[in-house]
């Protein structure tokens, strides 16, 4: 039995996500809420607590309000968690509001409760209720374990190797349900313990690593992984010169630990003891170290992915596969770099079939190793446009010019970054939009009546925008085009500009630039941008990825604002200026947002070099980081090639996503097409300063 393990299941996930990104709608909320409203906020609050008692006093106070169903639904969850398990109201709730985002929460938390329960049978028997596919990290665990506990004994290896690969790849592995998972692989002989250490170290989960240790090793080899955890370094600086005489799982614990903060000295030492590891573990050491590297775009990342064998990325226990054989592949193209080589830079108006590039003997070698990176991901993540759009240059710089424009062809009828990249190297014009219907005002009225719409509304008005989310996707389901059309208006006449955006991006047929790529604030923002010689395109391109046009928006790291400021931005930017009067509080105002905003964004745009590119990086991550990657480069190379190389994943996509609806908007705004390779350009070797931007 779990007894106690598994905390609150999805509820706890959208709470703590409610509570980390807080925002309010363009109006003050206050102003729109009944009093049953906000005693519905009380209700929430109390629930977060796990205050059941005070839920049920606050309860016949909410009579009135359209967010009954959230009511109904914290007691329910609250009595299904709680020491004495009564699932009566949950039943009585998913008879009652099957037609609601929270029947599905409901389910999954029904389903947890059954988990800590250690009622797999029932566990069985209601999982196939939820629907669609299970992404809470804890409720995919708390399946395999109740999969594993129903199976048959002659099936139970099987289904031990499949839940073995969930907990190497899990987002959370040392929690509550995975954690429960482990034990009972553990306590069967179906997995190594070894293995369960080095996954929760990958995760930077060091108390349940220790705990496990303490629990399931010899007391000196539990001393042993506390030393490794808390410092690997030290610990091999004590045990250098007897290396041999340490047991090669231990070792490989040590390896991957080291490798976080020093992955060249890692490899140093993992070099000296790689003929004791098994063929997983190698793969595992070395797939480690080379991702790590990679990220940090050290030269030897390709080389000592090459260290890790075949079965890189492919036991079932190798930690975290997709990044590893993802990075394998950058670090590839990363390599490539160093040979020069760069796609097709000229952009919109290359001849139609352009010349067969020349490839010296280590450039093939190069290209070759590049397209062998890519054939070994998995097809779900080979099917992704990124690695498509490298294949197809691959492809062409090898000289299979016929294959590689092929798949350029396809990608080019996407409209996204990638799409626009293929279109400009096969030398097409920019796509053109044709103008879509207006949305049926009679059909927006009616849709403004539904009880979904109002109890997202509702919850937008209490700051409460992820259950509000919730509940606006919900209302979409099944909806036609022309439905659909008239739900984004209604985000637009709601102001709820996010809204607008999110339904119209589910129009199949037929892409509404109005309504995917608003332009509220015009005259502000074109002020302020060309004040300081700033493009608004750009501008409007960021502020869309940014926050997407939520004016009173606190990102989960502080971030304030249409663009998005850390208060001790604002401060700085606020300081140079000379603003006097400026306050913290003032950082939301939509007037003092867009002149911090653009002021911040004119320094970083000149401390980069006046390059789109970078300074959108910059933005994103930091002038620093970005700082350090240009010096990491030993000549100039393509920005497409530098973007993709980009070592964090959210600055890689946020770039490429600025950019791209920098294009869009210089279509809407009227000015010239500007090329997504001229926005990308060519990035050059830069040291790091002495002195940077915040």
């Amino acid at each position: 039995m779990l007894r106690g393990r598994i905390v609150r299941g999805i509820l706890a996930a959208g709470l703590a996500l409610a509570a980390s990104v807080a925002t309010a709608a363009a109006a003050d909320p206050a102003n729109d809420l009944t009093d049953a409203d906000r005693v519905v906020l009380q209700i929430h609050d109390a629930a977060a607590e796990g205050d059941l008692d005070r839920v049920n006093d606050l309860a016949p106070h909410a009579a009135g309000s359209i967010l009954a169903p959230y009511v109904a639904y914290w007691q329910a969850e609250l009595r299904l968690r709680g020491p004495e398990y009564d699932d009566t109201a949950a039943q009585a709730f998913l008879r009652r509001y099957a037609d609601t985002p929270l029947a599905a929460r409901m389910r999954a938390d029904w389903l947890m409760a059954l988990a800590r329960k250690g009622d797999f049978a029932a566990f069985e028997r209601l999982r196939p209720t939820l629907g669609g596919v299970i992404t809470d990290p804890q409720l995919v665990c708390a399946s395999w374990l109740a999969s594993y506990d129903q199976s048959a004994p002659a099936r139970r290896k099987k289904v031990a190797l499949g839940a073995r690969r969930v907990l190497a790849n899990v987002a959370n592995p040392g929690g509550e349900a995975c954690s429960a998972l482990a034990d009972r692989l553990l306590d069967d002989g179906a997995m190594p313990v070894w293995a369960r250490l080095m996954a929760l170290e990958e995760s930077r989960q060091f108390t349940p690593a220790v705990r496990v240790a303490d629990a399931r090793l010899p007391r000196w080899e539990a001393r042993a992984v506390r030393r490794i955890l808390s410092g690997p370094g030290i610990w091999f600086g004590r045990h250098r010169a007897h290396l041999d005489r340490i047991p090669h799982p231990m070792l490989a614990l040590a390896l991957v630990a080291l490798a976080r903060a020093a992955p060249d000295r890692a490899a140093w030492y993992a070099a000296r003891v790689d003929r004791r590891f098994s063929a997983d573990e190698r793969a595992a050491v070395w797939g480690r170290i080379a991702t790590l590297a990679e990220y940090r775009w050290m030269p030897q990342a390709s080389r000592w992915f090459a260290r890790g064998g075949k079965r890189l990325g492919m036991g079932p226990d190798a930690m975290q596969a997709d990044a590893v054989l993802t990075a394998r592949v950058r670090a590839a193209l990363w390599q490539g770099a160093s040979v020069g080589f760069n796609p097709n830079p000229r952009g919109l108006g290359d001849p139609p079939v352009p010349a067969p590039r020349r490839t010296g003997p280590r450039s093939r070698a190069t290209w070759l190793a590049l397209r062998q990176a890519i054939a070994a991901l998995p097809p779900r993540l080979r099917g992704q446009p990124n690695w498509v759009y490298w294949d197809a240059q691959a492809r062409i710089a090898l000289g299979q010019e016929a294959e590689g424009r092929a798949a350029l062809r396809r990608l080019a009828g996407r409209f996204d970054y990638y799409g626009v990249l293929a279109a400009e190297d096969l030398g097409l014009p920019p796509r053109a939009f044709p103008r879509q219907p207006a949305a049926d005002p009679r059909l927006v009225d009616e849709l403004a009546r539904r009880p979904g719409f109002l109890r997202a509304r509702t919850l937008y008005d209490m700051d409460l925008r992820w259950f509000g989310n919730a509940e606006w996707s919900w209302a979409l389901h099944g909806m036609d085009d022309k439905t659909l059309r008239a739900a984004a208006e209604l985000g637009r006449r709601w102001g709820l500009l996010d809204r607008m955006i999110a339904s119209s991006e589910r129009i199949r047929g037929g892409i509404d630039l109005a309504q995917q790529f608003p332009m509220p604030y015009q005259d502000l923002l074109t002020r302020d941008a060309s004040t300081r010689d700033l493009d608004p395109a750009w501008v409007y391109g960021l502020i869309r990825q940014e926050s997407r046009f939520i004016q009173r928006v606190y990102s989960s790291t502080g971030a304030i604002g249409l663009m998005q400021l850390m208060p001790s931005t604002a401060r700085y930017v606020a300081h140079r200026m000379g603003l006097t009067a400026f306050r913290p509080d003032h950082v939301s105002d939509v007037e003092t947002n867009l002149k911090l905003g653009t002021e911040y964004l004119k320094l970083v745009y000149d401390d980069q070099g006046g390059l789109p590119l970078l300074a959108s990086a910059a933005y994103n991550a930091g002038p620093h980081a970005v700082r350090r990657w240009r010096a990491s480069l030993t000549h100039s190379v393509s920005g497409a090639l530098f973007a993709e190389a980009i070592p964090v994943q959210e600055t890689r996509g946020y770039v490429q996503k600025v950019l791209f609806n920098t294009t869009v908007y210089e279509s809407l705004l009227g000015r010239r097409p500007v090329p997504l390779k001229a926005l990308l350009a060519t990035v050059t070797p830069e040291p790091v300063p002495t002195a940077d931007l915040p």
